[in-house]
This record gives C-alpha cells, sequence and structure tokens, in this order.
C-alpha cells in the first residue's frame, strides 16, 4: 500500500513539473527501419535502446547477401527524439516487433527472431509467445550491470535523463542520453521474460561479450540454463564494450550468426 501511495505521489508531482513543449516524433535520416534481400528464410532484427536500425545495418547487409531476407525494425520512440522515446511503454515495442514477425511469417518459409540488447529481450519475449524457427539474442539485456536501474521506476519521477558517451560517428544514429522512464520499461520487461524462459525450446544462440560494460554477462548465462531448448549455443566473446556488432572483428560475428541460422534451415 506504501509503495501504491508513493507512486501516486510521485506521478502527481511529475506531472506539475512536466515539460510541456511539443514533442519532435519526425524520425531523422539514417535512422528508418529498411528490409534487405529476397530470400526465402527470413530475420527480424532488432536494435538497442537509445539506438536505431543503424546498429545492425552492417550485420543485415551480411546476411541479405546470403540470400536471407532481413527485416530491421525501428522501435518507437527511436530515431526521433529521446523526449518521444519517454513517452513509450515496453508494449509499444514488443507490439512493433511482434507485428512485423506476424507478417513475415506469413510470406516467408522460415523466421528467425534477433536483436541487440533490448531487441535481444523483445527475440526472447516473441519465441517465449510464439513458435518462431530460433532465436539469436545479442547481448540480451536482461541484467543492467548498472544496480541503479532497478530503481529506474523511482528515479524518473526526479531525472528525466542520464548522459551517455557517443563516439562522433554514431551521435546521428544514437540518443547521447538514456531515459530514465525508458529504462524502467526495460527493467519491467526483462522481469517478465526472465520468468518465461522455460518455454522457449527452438534452436537459440546466445552472443556476449565477456566483459560487457552495460550489460552483465549474467543475462546470457542465464538465458542458456533456463531455456528448454535442445539446441543452444552460449558464445562469450573476448572483448570489452556492448555492441559487439560496431566493433573489430564483426566479420567473424555476422559469420557465426550465419552459420546458425543456416544450421537450422
Amino acid at each position: 500500500m506504501k509503495k501504491v501511495i508513493l507512486v501516486v505521489f510521485l506521478f502527481i508531482l511529475s506531472s506539475l513539473t512536466a515539460c510541456t513543449s511539443k514533442i519532435d516524433t519526425s524520425i531523422k535520416p539514417g535512422n528508418e527501419g529498411f528490409v534487405l534481400g529476397d530470400g526465402d528464410i527470413g530475420v527480424l532484427l532488432a536494435h538497442g535502446l537509445s539506438s536505431s536500425p543503424h546498429e545492425v545495418k552492417e550485420l543485415s547487409e551480411y546476411l541479405a547477401a546470403k540470400n536471407i531476407t532481413v527485416y530491421s525494425i525501428r522501435l518507437a520512440g527511436h530515431g526521433t527524439s529521446i523526449e518521444d522515446l519517454a513517452t513509450k511503454k515496453w508494449e509499444d515495442w514488443y507490439f512493433d516487433y511482434k507485428n512485423v514477425y506476424l507478417s513475415l511469417k506469413s510470406m516467408k518459409k522460415k523466421v528467425f527472431v534477433g536483436g541487440m540488447s533490448l531487441g535481444g529481450v523483445l527475440a526472447l519475449k516473441l519465441a517465449e509467445d510464439e513458435n518462431t524457427d530460433g532465436i539469436f539474442a545479442l547481448s540480451p539485456a536482461l541484467i543492467l550491470d548498472d544496480k541503479r536501474s532497478n530503481y529506474a521506476w523511482v528515479f524518473k519521477y526526479f531525472s528525466k535523463y542520464s548522459l551517455r558517451t557517443i563516439p562522433k560517428d554514431l551521435i546521428l544514429y544514437n540518443y547521447d542520453k538514456f531515459s530514465i522512464a525508458s529504462v524502467a520499461e526495460l527493467v519491467e520487461l526483462s522481469s517478465i521474460v526472465i520468468k518465461d524462459l522455460s518455454l522457449i525450446d527452438e534452436p537459440i544462440l546466445i552472443m556476449q561479450y565477456r566483459n560487457d560494460t552495460r550489460v552483465n554477462p549474467e543475462s546470457s548465462q542465464l538465458v542458456n540454463d533456463k531455456v528448454s531448448s535442445d539446441k543452444k549455443e552460449l558464445v562469450l566473446l573476448n572483448g570489452t564494450g556492448h555492441v559487439f556488432l560496431l566493433d573489430d572483428g564483426k566479420e567473424g560475428y555476422f559469420e557465426q550468426i550465419y552459420q546458425f541460422i543456416k544450421a537450422n534451415t
């Protein structure tokens, strides 16, 4: 009861101090979702929190060159403005992701689902709800490295954003902040997904840096331990960072993902 009263009080406080300026929802050039390839095998890809489809573009191009149709989705609130992202719920991201999957499923012989970070969590959620042909979860953000994220549901009423460092060549495709409200949504989604991991029995590939600077590597180990899949592979990469799809050696990671798809088609 005390928690409910606290949430109501904080909601009222947030409403009184909310910014009334118009939110920019226009999609910035280079941040659009896209479709590549025209093969019988489909792949649905999603990017991470505060990022955009550009994050998975090179992987998409690699797979498309292997005669795979890749649909890289722009998740709601991304590629527009951080203020827009702050208004979105995890259900908005999942709604878009699932609808694209259902569309691909009606057109393709087989459909694999995957994603980076938040995208990996969405892929796991979909596999819990639908009978996919396979999943590749890339640095799935089930357990964030920053323990403060567990209290984002409270912090969001006192601070809207936290700064993040973005390389200059990626600033056009990523927000230079995290929305605290969006982090709270990710944490809520992750808690739901963790409870039902045993429902996943499809082939699954899990990849993550051993020294991930944003998502605790326990996330990948948890997925590997809890899923019911007969075919599962956990690949802990030697390296430091988070989005390994953009780092040195990425072509080797692309090939591992392609070989996983090939082995299960």
